[in-house]
């Protein structure tokens, strides 16, 4: 087995131990909710195409990633009227008590809201909402929506109607392939010109439903579905403002904006809706969309295990072709001389005591002086013909006579200054 092959199992290896420690003793969550409807979304349950029509048109967009209060909040810059706000229901956060106010006062000063129900149609997303019995849609729009047993029942003096009934959710029969669903207009209106049909689109079997009119309110029917004659599009004044309920929740997604007249209908609203410097808001916060991070979101998202699977594969090549497997062997050049006179002097040092040393030095130096004077090797200092040399110094000649008084192995020696001095009376004597 070669260097590389063995770094590639250990590198292997890690990886399975890495993911062991860490998800080994979880299941990880397998999710096949379908995509919901939101302004970022380029799935065809999003607004992705409305969002950019919008933007290419010069029409000023906004996302909202908070409840209602936040649309009247002094950090958004908004004005205040002429704004239309898009919801679709059901959704995935409920609509508090709080916001109906502050919703309710931003429609009467001179905004719109278009509301899109999945009520005629049933699209894929609104069939997978768990928590879609949460939105209260009378609360939002003012309007009740009942089935024909419902209606019937009313009539009869029995139970009322349950509000949010077509929100429950209820296995229905899949259709294969998504059916679109077609109404028309009922009467003239300025939101309706040069609209001839709207389509959406369902992907299960919708119930049929009916509007039940708001006690002190009135709803104008817009729109109705055909075949059947069921309303499709209603129209409620509130203060300065105006309600537009469609019952198509695919009215406005990819797949259903290019249908028919939908775009139509749509550039209608926002031409009688949204001033100059108003803006369309998009509710995105009502499908679970905030602008703070979501755990559970950002773990199920698949694009976050591709970026880790890139990076892990990143590191292994790295690890397998980049790297030195075998660090060189650090060669030490030769010493030198003076390495090397140093590590014996200091060898010497520390195994002769200074005593010693210090009697071989003027030994060494006492044979050197007899030789100069013409004295046998055995004769002891010239100190008679040192004193009568005209080069040496009566201090560093008494210093020496001293020195060698003070030879004995018992005495110590200050080898330094002894050293300099045999070398100062050598030099003078050169």
């Amino acid at each position: 087995m070669t260097e590389r092959s063995a770094t590639l199992l250990l590198a292997l290896g890690a990886l399975i131990l890495f993911y062991l420690l860490m998800f080994g003793g979880r299941a990880p969550a397998v999710t096949d909710a379908p995509a919901r409807p939101v302004s970022s979304e380029i799935a065809p349950n999003g607004y992705a195409a409305l969002k950019l029509w919008l933007q290419r048109g010069g029409v000023r967009v906004h996302e909202l990633r908070a409840r209602y209060p936040e649309l009247t909040a002094a950090t958004v810059d908004l004005p205040a009227r002429g704004n239309l706000l898009i919801v679709t229901l059901p959704g995935e956060q409920s609509v508090r008590t709080e916001e109906l106010a502050t919703l309710d006062r931003w429609l009467r000063r001179g905004n719109t809201l278009l509301v899109l129900v999945a009520l005629r149609d049933r699209p894929d997303w609104a069939q997978a909402a768990e928590n879609s019995g949460l939105f209260d849609l009378a609360a939002i729009t003012g309007l009740e929506f009942e089935t024909p047993p419902q209606r019937a029942r009313r009539q009869r003096g029995g139970a009322p109607a349950v509000q949010n009934a077509p929100f429950t959710r209820r296995d229905l029969a899949l259709i294969v392939r998504p059916e679109p669903l077609r109404a028309r207009p009922t009467r003239p209106h300025a939101l309706l010109a040069g609209v001839r049909a709207i389509a959406g689109l369902t992907d299960y079997r919708a119930d049929a439903l009916s509007l039940r009119q708001p006690y002190g309110g009135f709803a104008l029917e817009l729109l109705r579905t055909s075949p059947g004659g069921e309303g499709a599009m209603w129209l409620r004044a509130v203060g300065d403002g105006h309600i537009l309920v469609s019952a198509f929740g695919s009215l406005l997604t990819n797949r259903a904006i290019a249908r028919d007249d939908n775009a139509v209908l749509l550039a209608n609203l926002v031409a009688h809706s949204v001033a100059p410097d108003g803006a369309v808001i998009f509710d995105d916060f009502r499908q679970g969309v905030t602008a703070t991070v979501d755990p559970d979101r950002f773990f199920s998202d698949p694009r976050l295990f591709w970026t880790v699977a890139a990076l892990l594969l990143l590191w292994l090549l790295w690890v397998v072709g980049g790297t030195r497997l075998r660090t060189p062997l650090a060669r030490s050049p030769a010493p030198r001389q003076i390495d090397q006179v140093a590590a014996n002097g200091a060898f010497f040092a520390r195994v002769i005591r200074p005593w010693d040393a210090a009697a071989r030095m003027l030994e060494l130096q006492r044979l050197r002086l007899a030789a100069r004077a013409g004295l046998p090797r055995d004769a002891p200092p010239p100190w008679e013909w040192l004193a009568r040399h005209p080069r040496i110094a009566a201090a560093d000649l008494d210093a020496l006579r001293t020195a060698y008084a003070g030879s004995h192995p018992r005495r110590g020696a200050r080898l330094i200054e002894l050293h300099n001095l045999i070398q100062r009376i050598d030099r003078q004597l050169s």
